[in-house]
């Protein structure tokens, strides 16, 4: 009884095998793996099964998370209890369903870009120490206690050293207030640069 098995030869292309079912002998056969091959234990003893077995699902995960790893080890990656974490992401579009800020500083920096702040009572301003403020940073204040029909503004961004909040005129008692930095950034002209590098 003759089947034909697919090879491949010189040119990349998929051939065919004859072989023979019905008969078998000893000798050595070169197996050359690709992804999406498998290769069945009887082949390798010389023994002729149609009944091929494959990597468990196990083993197969555990031999793709170790490729991962070590993917991410070399692009500066760490992924650990199903979390990714990395130093910079460029997207041009990124839609989530929650989005939560770490309070821990970022790389470089002694602050964080989300916390909270006090008004003192008498005063209608508050410098809040930060260095991760930019002249390109965009800052959001919220106050969490009632400063009645006061107005408030960001007054300054001091460059490596924090921003200024100020009120419409000073309060009787502290109030506190959240705050938020986000940065920006012109990326187009970087992008264009890489651009046109390629395209030389």
């Amino acid at each position: 009884m003759s089947n034909e098995f697919p090879i491949p030869n010189d040119q990349n292309d998929l051939g065919t095998l004859d072989f023979d079912i019905g008969h078998s002998s000893q000798g050595e056969v070169m197996v050359f793996v690709e992804p999406g091959w498998y290769v069945s234990d009887e082949a390798m003893t010389g023994v002729t099964n149609t009944s091929p077995s494959f990597f468990s699902a196990s083993e197969f995960s555990v031999e793709m998370v170790a490729g991962l790893k070590d993917l991410f080890r070399v692009g500066g990656l760490t992924l650990r209890d199903r979390v990714l974490a990395f130093l910079e992401l460029i997207v041009d579009r990124l839609t989530v369903r929650e989005i939560v800020v770490e309070q821990t500083p970022p790389p470089f920096h002694d602050d964080a870009l989300v916390g909270e702040g006090i008004v003192p009572a008498g005063a209608a301003e508050v410098l809040v120490p930060n260095d991760n403020v930019k002249e390109t940073s965009k800052i959001f204040v919220t106050f969490t206690t009632d400063i009645g029909s006061r107005s408030f503004f960001v007054a300054e961004k001091r460059e490596g050293e924090g921003f200024l909040v100020r009120l419409s005129s000073p309060v009787a008692k502290d109030v506190t207030f959240d705050w938020w930095i986000i940065q920006v950034e012109n990326l187009g002209n970087v992008q264009d640069a890489e651009g046109k590098e390629e395209s030389e």
